[in-house]
C-alpha cells in the first residue's frame, strides 16, 4: 500500500509534535536578592579562599525543610571548593537560615489591545498613497493600553548567615514569587543561582529567571533527550 504525501507530511507533523512535547515544562521565577558583608572584617576573609563549614540547625519551625534548603546551599558549596565537616567545632563558616513562604498577590501591568482605528497609508515623502482610481489610501491601526492585573502566588523568604569563628561575616536575603508552594523545590533553583551572582559580595538585584521542570533528572515523567546535554541554557536546573 502507497502512502500518499499528505498523509506523509500529516506523519512527520505528529512526530515533531512529539518530540518537543516531551521537553521540559519552564517554570517563571522573579526574585530579589540583598547581600552584605562585614566591614570590619579582614579583607582576606572575603576573599575568594575555601573554608570548611558546618551548619546550624534549629532555627525555624519544621527542620526538616530547614536541613533540606541548607543541603542545597552545600551542595553549591561544595561545587566551589568548600569542604563540609560535621562537627561544628571544627568548622571556619557556621551557615544559618531563616525562611518564610506565604500566600501573595502580585500586581502588574499588561499591554492589550484596545481597540483599531483607520488611518492614512503615506509615503515616503508623507503624501497620502492613492489607488488607481485617484482615492486615499487606508489601513487600520491597532490601538494599544495598559490594564493592571493580580498574579496570584506564594512568596518564599529565605535569610541566609555566614559566621566565621562566631562573628558575622556575610550574609544575603533572598525572596522568590511564583505559583509554586513546594519551598524546598523552589530552593534548589533559586538559591544556587542567588550564590553564584553575589557570593561574599554587597549588592542587590532583582530579576526574572526561567527554570526548566525536569531538566537533568532521568525519573523525571517529561524527560527527553534535550535534558541530557547539560551545557545547554535551558536545561540549567
Amino acid at each position: 500500500m502507497q502512502i500518499s504525501k499528505k498523509n506523509i507530511q500529516i506523519i512527520l507533523i505528529t512526530i515533531m509534535f512529539s518530540m518537543y512535547s516531551c521537553g521540559p515544562k519552564s517554570v517563571l521565577h522573579q526574585y530579589k536578592l540583598s547581600a552584605r558583608t562585614d566591614p570590619f572584617a579582614n579583607e582576606s576573609l572575603i576573599s575568594s579562599q575555601t573554608y570548611q563549614y558546618s551548619f546550624k540547625f534549629g532555627n525555624n519551625k519544621d527542620e526538616l525543610i530547614e536541613k533540606n534548603i541548607l543541603f542545597h546551599i552545600g551542595k553549591y558549596l561544595d561545587s566551589i571548593g568548600w569542604k563540609y565537616v560535621k562537627d561544628s567545632n571544627q568548622s571556619e563558616i557556621i551557615i544559618s537560615i531563616k525562611y518564610n513562604i506565604s500566600e501573595s498577590d502580585q500586581k502588574y501591568t499588561k499591554r492589550v489591545k484596545k481597540g483599531s482605528e483607520q488611518v492614512v497609508v503615506t509615503n515616503w515623502d508623507g503624501t497620502p498613497k492613492k489607488d488607481k482610481e485617484g482615492n486615499i489610501k487606508y489601513k487600520n491601526k491597532n490601538i494599544y493600553g495598559s490594564e493592571e492585573r493580580t498574579r496570584e502566588g506564594y512568596l518564599k523568604e529565605y535569610s541566609i548567615n555566614f559566621a566565621y569563628k562566631g562573628d558575622p561575616l556575610w550574609s544575603i536575603d533572598i525572596s522568590s514569587f511564583d505559583k509554586r508552594h513546594d519551598i524546598v523545590k523552589v530552593s534548589k533553583r533559586i538559591i544556587p543561582k542567588a550564590l553564584k551572582e553575589n557570593f561574599l559580595k554587597n549588592g542587590s538585584k532583582s530579576g526574572k529567571y526561567k527554570f526548566y521542570v525536569g531538566c537533568m533528572d532521568k525519573d523525571a515523567s517529561n524527560y527527553c533527550k534535550k535534558c541530557e546535554i547539560s551545557a545547554k541554557k535551558e536545561c540549567e536546573y
